[in-house]
């Protein structure tokens, strides 16, 4: 049985470098000492499909990073984040300080970043770009989560996936038109993916790879400064369970599920919660509930999505994530 109660938050925005560590809702999850490989094989022929029309605007600059306030959460380099900073110059890293102003690609990798901690880093395609000169007007980083994904996954076709997308010029390069246009996707099970659909140098002065720390140790370079790397439909994926198979079954992703389980719980009348730099949290029901979450001593606690948190802030549609300061039920 469960006690309800109404629930209030009292909400302070913190100051953090990295994004919240949290409740992902993927079953299958990197162990936290598992590296980053290069996936070389089982890898479908996506069709390359943009966001511009679909996702939402993140940003249109040349040099300033923007954060992206995840759906939720997911594991990256061992750690949980809902947030992640995008920069212009095709980076996305953890670190929510990153000014986005790399704009110098260092490689082989790992190795110092020219600006910024250079922790937490995916280089997509790091290069001294511009995503807002405004011709076309459109350009910019766009971002889209769905589950399915838009590009469905080897393993599991019923996972989501986050999608960044770059959509603009190298600095200094054309006034019309697009140069560069590329995507990240971060798959719920921890998995990544790059796949570009137009880069008009070909990669030849571009880093592509990623790197936990200016020194490692988890660090790899798949393309360093090469011509004619990229083409339209070049696609690399990258593996957080260890497998050199994209379709290896060590990576599908089986949400949990909510199970039977008998408990006797009360609500806690009123939480602090402290907010990220972003001004956002998840809600966990160890953090709003108390009481006995094995009532049937069987040594089984149902999982954290098990319950229904819904946080009523100004957008609720996102459940158990607080989305600003102040005092919510």
């Amino acid at each position: 049985m469960l006690k309800a109660k109404r629930l209030f938050f009292a909400l302070l925005c913190g100051l953090t470098s990295v994004g919240l560590v949290a409740q992902n809702p993927c079953e299958n999850q990197p162990e936290p000492d598992q590296e980053y490989t290069l996936i070389t094989t089982g890898i479908p022929a996506y069709s390359y499909t943009s966001i511009v029309n679909t996702g939402t605007l993140l940003g249109q600059s040349d040099d300033g990073a923007s954060t992206y306030s995840l759906q939720h959460p997911i594991i990256l380099y061992g750690a949980m984040f809902t947030d992640l900073r995008v920069s212009p110059n095709g980076y996305v890293t953890t670190d929510l300080t990153d000014t986005g102003g790399d704009l110098t690609n260092d490689c082989p990798v790992p190795d110092d970043a020219s600006t910024g901690s250079g922790d937490g880093r995916f280089y997509v395609l790091h290069d001294d770009l511009d995503m807002g000169n405004g011709d076309p007007a459109n350009e910019g980083i766009y971002v889209q989560y769905s589950m399915p994904a838009i590009y469905p996954h080897a393993a599991d076709d019923e996972m989501g996936a986050h999608v960044i997308q770059w959509f603009g010029d190298h600095f200094g390069g054309s006034e019309a038109g697009i140069e560069v246009d590329f995507q990240a996707v971060f798959y719920d099970n921890g998995d990544v993916l790059y796949i570009y659909n137009q880069d008009n140098e070909g990669g030849s002065s571009s880093t592509i790879g990623w790197q936990e720390s200016n020194t490692g140790p988890d660090a790899a370079t798949i393309v360093c400064n090469t011509a004619n790397s990229i083409s339209p439909g070049t696609t690399f994926a990258i593996s957080a369970h260890g497998t050199d198979d994209f379709s290896d079954d060590v990576a599908a992703c089986s949400l949990l599920p909510p199970g039977v389980e008998e408990v006797n719980l009360a609500a806690i009348t009123t939480v602090n919660i402290t907010l990220n730099e972003a001004c956002r949290a998840m809600v966990i029901p160890s953090q709003v509930l108390s009481g006995d979450f094995d009532v049937d001593d069987n040594d089984t606690i149902p999982a954290d999505n098990a319950f229904n948190l819904v946080v009523l802030d100004e957008d609720p549609s996102n459940g158990p994530i607080v989305d600003g300061c102040g005092t919510w039920q």
